[in-house]
Formats: C-alpha cells, structure tokens, sequence
C-alpha cells in the first residue's frame, strides 16, 4: 500500500517544531507576498489568520503532490493563481446571491477541495460537502479538513450520480458548484439533482470553453429544471484569463429520472429529454469507500 505523508495541523505547525522550537506555517516556495497581491487584484479582504490557513493548504498540496498524483498543477505560482485564486472568485458571486446568511453548497468532483475549501476559508459559516470518487484524493481532503479544523465540513467518497437520489443530499443545497470537471452538458445534470427549488448551480468556465458549449447544454438544463441568468467575469487581469461563472437558477424540480446511472452523464450529455429510459437507473445505494468526514454536524 502506498504510504500518504501526514503533517501536523495547521494550528501546530504555526507553533511547533522539533525540541518545541517555531515552526512556519506551510512551504516557505509558498510566498505569503503573492497571495496578498493576488487577493488585491481580485478584490477581495481575508484577514492573516485565513491567509496562513489558504498558504497551509496549498503548501500541503504541494508536499502531497511530490508523493501521491493530485493535480498537475505544481508549481508554487500555480497553485496560487489557478487553485486558490481561481477559487476564491467564486466568493463575491456568493456573497452578491446570498448576502451574509449560512449557505449549504456542495463541491461536485472537488478533486484536491477547489473551489470548495478555499471558499470555505473566505466564508467559515459554509456548510460545506465536498464529492470525490478518488480515494486518495478523499484522503487528502480528510487530512485537510482535520488540519485546518474545518467545522460543518465533510467528505464524501461518492459519485454525485448516486448522491443525487440520496434524501438529505438530493434538492438539498443552497449551491453546487462544478470548476470544469467535465464539459457543460455533463455537469449540469450532476449539479441541479443536488440544488433546492430556488438555490444556484454555479459553472466555473473558460470562455472558450463557455463558446463551444452553452448552447449545447442548453436544452438539457431546462430539463433539469434550470435557467441560465447570468455569466459572470472571473478573469482577472494578470492572473486569471478568460474565466467566467455560469449561475444556473433552479426554478423547477428535477425529474427523478436524473441523475442517470454513473457514468452516462460523461458519455451521453443532455440535449434534451431523457431518450434511453434504462439509462435513468440508479446502480445501488451511496458507497463511502473512502470515509466520511465530518467536523461538526451539518
């Protein structure tokens, strides 16, 4: 079995090292500097303690990455711009939906917890489930939420095909957010199952990717019970280019038939009504291979 490294928590490694000497807060190739100069470009305030805590993260994706495959995102400057900066432009679209109130989102195939950590460091009162069928990235997730002490946070080993027929997960979250893990059509059908009548789906996309596939994907999302309202700019200038948010309001009920059963959605995208009747069964119940972690009850 392949051995996964652990590191102390955050809350320790700002306060411990060898014989109790000091200890930095993550990777020093990690440079506070630039994600400061980052969040200025973006516009958006985080306080030191939630800048030490997205440097934490980020320095232990880089150490795990040296060991175990969780992104082919590696460098340093990388791991700023196109994970954590990437993700936290997901917050003021957030806060312009919600204002300040408690929102339950989920992370659809989150991978290594982008967008839904970083989110969750800008906006401690997200209640937030992160999906992952890769057990080792779940591993490292499980690591992450521990280390940070991430409360009303959990992992799930799952595929959202199966999760969204499962009560207390399906028409269950304020939003489900997808960063591009499968194209337009696909994602759609694994994040409206999973959004209350009146909460958001929200689709993290390059314009290029947005032109060759919205209008695709539109027959299938009025399926589903959605509606495309707005496509907001997430580029930001010297880091971030030709990004947008897609925000999908749900303004129906899903039909039960979707999900269709894993692995449909990928091969199959909607672009209409559903034409294969034995695609729409589910195949079991919720697997938690991996573990379920959960910080604080949701």
């Amino acid at each position: 079995m392949r051995s996964i490294p652990v590191r102390l928590p955050y809350e320790q490694q700002s306060t411990l090292g060898k014989k109790g000497s000091k200890k930095s807060i993550g990777d020093p190739s990690v440079s506070k500097q630039d994600l400061n100069k980052a969040l200025v470009a973006l516009g958006l305030e985080l306080d030191s303690d939630q800048v030490d805590r997205s440097i934490w993260l980020a320095s232990e994706l880089l150490d795990w990455n040296r060991r175990v495959n969780l992104t082919g995102i590696s460098s340093p400057e990388d791991v700023i711009s196109k994970h954590l900066l990437d993700s936290f432009t997901l917050v003021p679209v957030l806060e312009r939906i919600f204002g300040a109130g408690r929102i339950r989102m989920v992370d659809v195939g989150t991978g290594a917890g982008f967008p839904g950590i970083p989110a969750k460091l800008a906006r401690p009162d997200l209640k937030l489930t992160l999906l992952e069928a890769t057990g080792k990235k779940v591993a490292f997730l499980e690591h992450a939420i521990e280390g940070l002490s991430l409360d009303n946070t959990e992992a799930l080993h799952t595929r959202a095909e199966l999760i969204g027929h499962e009560p207390g997960y399906r028409e269950a979250f304020d939003v489900a957010v997808g960063r591009a893990v499968s194209g337009m059509g696909t994602l759609v059908e694994l994040l409206l199952p999973l959004v209350r009548l009146g909460g958001w789906a929200l689709v993290m996309k390059t314009q290029r990717e947005l032109d060759t596939e919205l209008q695709g994907a539109l027959p299938g999302i009025e399926e589903l019970g959605g509606r495309v309202t707005e496509i907001a700019s997430a580029s930001i200038a010297g880091y971030l280019e030709d990004r947008v948010i897609v925000l999908v309001e749900k303004v129906r009920p899903t039909p039960e038939a979707y999900p269709r059963r894993p692995g449909v959605p990928q091969r199959r995208p909607l672009s209409g009504r559903l034409s294969d009747p034995s695609d729409a069964r589910p195949v079991g119940p919720v697997k938690n291979g991996g573990g379920v972690s959960v910080r604080a009850e949701l």
